[in-house]
C-alpha cells in the first residue's frame, strides 16, 4: 500500500513548530446561549466581558496562514463554541492580537481559554 498520502511530514512538521510561536487574542464576549450554565462557565463567558483567547503553534501546522481556524480580524465578530459541553456557544467580536504571548502571562486579568 502506498504511503503517498500521508499528512504528517515529521521533518517539515518539526520544522513549522521551531518557527511557530504562541499569540493571543483578546475578545469581548457578545451573545452567549443558555446552555452555558455550568458554574464554571457562566462566571466567564457572559456578555461584556473580554477573554484571551491563546492561540498554540500546533493548531496552526494545517493552515497556509499559521492562524488558528476561528480566529478573526480586529473588530470581526464571529461565532464560538466550547469544546466540552453540549451546545455551548455564542457570539464574540476580536479586539487585538498580541504575538509572542501566553495569556497567562501577559494578560492575567482575562479569562484564558484555547483557539483551535
Amino acid at each position: 500500500m502506498a504511503r503517498d498520502n500521508i499528512y504528517w511530514d515529521l521533518p517539515s512538521v518539526h520544522e513549522k513548530l521551531k518557527e511557530a510561536t504562541n499569540y493571543c487574542v483578546k475578545y469581548k464576549i457578545g451573545w452567549v446561549n443558555r446552555n452555558c450554565w455550568h458554574k464554571q462557565f457562566k462566571t466567564r463567558l457572559y456578555r461584556g466581558n473580554t477573554i484571551c483567547a491563546e492561540c498554540q503553534p500546533e493548531a496552526t501546522l494545517h493552515r497556509s496562514n499559521s492562524r488558528c481556524a476561528s480566529d478573526l480580524e480586529d473588530g470581526e465578530q464571529g461565532f464560538w463554541k466550547l469544546i466540552g459541553p453540549k451546545s455551548c456557544n455564542g457570539m464574540w467580536t476580536r479586539i487585538g492580537r498580541d504575538d509572542n504571548c501566553h495569556c497567562s502571562q501577559k494578560h492575567p486579568d482575562l479569562d484564558p481559554f484555547l483557539l483551535v
